[in-house]
């Protein structure tokens, strides 16, 4: 057990630790470009998980490109894709992670403030904090894109810290990702790591590394 009683704040990452969307996400790409008739395998696709937008964007209009010859923007792939995803939608509520509405509601009878610090746009995380009903579970909510550089530069988290008016020292952050932990790092906070061995993390970047984030609490 991962004694956390001594923080003042918490930080959470959001696909992967809030929700375990990076399997799913991993698939629908692969079926997207499928039905669009380019073929590309899983360890390609698994290059998104904990991408930035930017990244993620980019790799799109390469695969795109490389498979079918042709220049798309990110406009055209978008209107695609939200077709694609209004016919294949993701019931985020079944895939929340286990222990994470339980150590929300810890910390908040704590009073402990909550911050969501997500590399997804933020459309997409008020899409998935409503599908769970945490709409009012996080004191500040910030995505990776209103920032210059996402992770794994630590400018989000200093953002965090700077509003949540809490010192690094006192401040924990749970994540998956190799850049979402160098990030939080980087900020001088405590960082415990949610362990994943399907996307090739190296998970080296983190102070403890526990399989549940029920370990919490």
């Amino acid at each position: 057990m991962v004694d956390i009683s001594r923080f003042k704040a918490a930080v959470f990452d959001m696909d992967g630790v809030v929700v375990d969307t990076e399997p799913v996400y991993r698939e629908h790409v692969l079926m997207f470009f499928r039905e669009q008739g380019v073929d590309i395998g899983m360890d390609e696709v698994n290059v998104l998980a904990g991408a930035a937008s930017d990244t993620y964007q980019r790799l799109l209009r390469q695969w795109w490109r490389d498979g079918t010859g042709k220049q798309a923007t990110d406009q055209e792939i978008d209107a695609l894709l939200d077709e694609f995803y209004a016919r294949n939608r993701i019931d985020y509520a079944l895939i929340i992670n286990q222990g994470v509405r339980e150590l929300l509601d810890s910390l908040k009878s704590r009073g402990v403030p909550c911050a969501l610090a997500s590399s997804s746009s933020l459309a997409d995380i008020r899409n998935v904090l409503r599908a769970c009903r945490l709409e009012h579970a996080f004191e500040y909510v910030v995505s990776g894109e209103e920032f210059e550089e996402s992770k794994p530069n630590p400018e989000i988290y200093l953002h965090v810290l700077e509003e949540l008016g809490v010192d690094a020292r006192d401040c924990f952050a749970i994540e998956d990702s190799d850049t979402g932990m160098t990030a939080a790092r980087r900020a001088g906070l405590f960082v415990v790591g949610k362990r994943d061995d399907r996307f090739g993390y190296a998970q080296t970047e983190c102070d403890v590394l526990v399989d549940s984030i029920a370990e919490l609490l």
